[in-house]
């Protein structure tokens, strides 16, 4: 059975938010955080740059992370999930979601990495031992060792 108490609260906030002026509901209901086109690696050519030019590789069971310094404003995620590697569209979905999730909070704009980069994800066959318990642990450490790495060659320079 639902919980009542909730929906009255998500009842009650959207009373609230009607309530504020114009310019002020469109603050609110607008994220901050969204994945947008431009934090995406959208061509085979764009995929192809970091295949080729990787200035980072880090390597996991399920993840191979390779990265590449750009130029532009945003750092910009690609992710290869095959069908070999995750039979159902379903999981290959759910794991998507999951690296995008992770990608926008670790690359905001209040955390963001002082380089911009290009980042190609690749899921491994052991991804899907993570589908029911989360990826989020796994991915926050990738991440972090992809930052480590970047700081590590930015003080050598």
């Amino acid at each position: 059975m639902g919980d009542t108490g909730s929906i009255d609260q998500e009842i009650g906030g959207l009373q609230q938010i009607d309530e504020l002026e114009s310019s002020d509901k469109s603050l609110l209901l607008n994220k901050p955080l969204s994945f947008l086109r431009q934090h995406r690696l959208l061509n085979a050519a764009e995929f192809d740059a970091v295949f080729k030019g990787k200035d980072y590789k880090i390597g996991s069971a399920e993840f191979l992370i390779l990265a590449k310094r750009n130029s532009g404003s945003n750092s910009r995620i690609g992710m290869v999930i095959g069908k070999k590697t995750t039979k159902l569209a379903v999981n290959r979905n759910r794991i998507k979601r999951a690296i995008r999730e992770s990608f926008r909070l670790n690359f905001s704009a209040d955390k963001a990495f002082t380089t911009h980069l290009d980042v190609v994800i690749v899921a491994r066959p052991s991804v899907n031992k993570h589908l029911k318990t989360g990826m989020s642990s796994i991915l926050d450490k990738i991440w972090s060792n992809l930052g480590n790495k970047v700081e590590e060659s930015l003080t050598r320079v």
